[in-house]
């Protein structure tokens, strides 16, 4: 797959980030190579490969839940950056 400045620029809008020209074509050049290293594993055969799921004999050690005292509202909201009455106040995603 070719990786276009336009890709980049795409991509960079929905994620809300900001590249300059030399930031934008060296994350072409670092994209590009993670895809080809992608394209390279998924030529790999793996017919007589056994699945593992973990190499780890762990078990997970659960925490004894226990009921304690939460924020409350006004705590919970006084560092967001924008709040909307009691509410925290986020972007609209959608296009």
């Amino acid at each position: 797959m070719e990786i276009t400045t336009e890709l980049v620029n795409h991509l960079a809008e929905l994620s809300r980030l900001e590249f300059s020209h030399e930031e934008t074509e060296n994350f072409k050049k670092e994209f590009e190579k993670t895809l080809n290293q992608i394209e390279a594993l998924e030529k790999a055969d793996t017919t007589n490969i056994e699945t593992q799921v973990t190499i780890l004999n762990a078990e997970n050690e659960l925490k004894e839940d226990t009921a304690q005292k939460s924020l409350s509202k006004n705590d919970a909201i006084k560092n967001a950056p924008d709040t909307m009455g009691s509410s925290i106040a986020v972007p609209m995603m959608v296009e």
